[in-house]
């Protein structure tokens, strides 16, 4: 928060809900009801090149990228490691952010990519996806595991054990070039 904000004056600038059905668009409402005007369509980013494509990246880096392939793919994506990652070790473009709202955040334009890759063996509940991937879809993005087929959801509580990850994107050829960058980064990380 700004340090000027208040619980009174700040009521438009944070909280918001997502709507979306399928077929029926992606919309961002105002949490506060005082605020109507604010509710509006959104889409993803409606292109970008690789190299400008800015990553929404988990908080806790062992959960959401556990063997730093992520960061392979941006160096693929961004043109190398000068242009991908910082002295830290962080890749330079992105917006760290916990829990599903990373969907969010592409679905209005904020990122352009999302990528999860948990460690081996972890199988994704489909409650923390589900409703995302329709926010997200919905905005015009995409939506995948790690070799680029859709998420299926009709297997019960869970993904597919096969599922070995989650891309998501603003969509097009972008979601291609995410695809492919996570293939080359698992192959030279073998």
């Amino acid at each position: 928060w700004d340090k000027r904000e208040t619980e009174e004056n700040n009521r438009d600038k944070r909280g918001c809900i997502f709507l979306a059905s399928k077929d029926g668009g992606c919309f961002q409402l105002p949490l506060e009801p005082t605020s109507p005007s604010l509710t509006r369509r959104i889409q993803v980013t409606p292109s970008c090149l690789p190299s400008d494509a800015r990553f929404c990246v988990g908080v806790e880096k062992c959960i959401a990228d556990a063997l730093g392939i992520c960061d392979e793919m941006a160096k693929i994506l961004h043109g190398g490691p000068d242009d991908a990652l910082s002295v830290e070790g962080d890749i330079i473009k992105f917006r760290r952010i916990d829990s599903m709202a990373k969907y969010a955040v592409v679905a209005r334009g904020g990122a352009e990519l999302y990528v999860r890759l948990p460690k081996p063996g972890y199988v994704e509940n489909i409650w923390d996806h589900a409703a995302a991937y329709v926010i997200l879809t919905e905005a015009g993005g995409n939506v995948t595991d790690t070799i680029g087929r859709p998420l299926d959801f009709s297997q019960g509580a869970e993904l597919s054990p096969d599922v070995k990850g989650i891309l998501a994107s603003s969509g097009g050829d972008l979601h291609k070039e995410l695809v492919r960058s996570y293939s080359l980064a698992t192959a030279s990380l073998s």
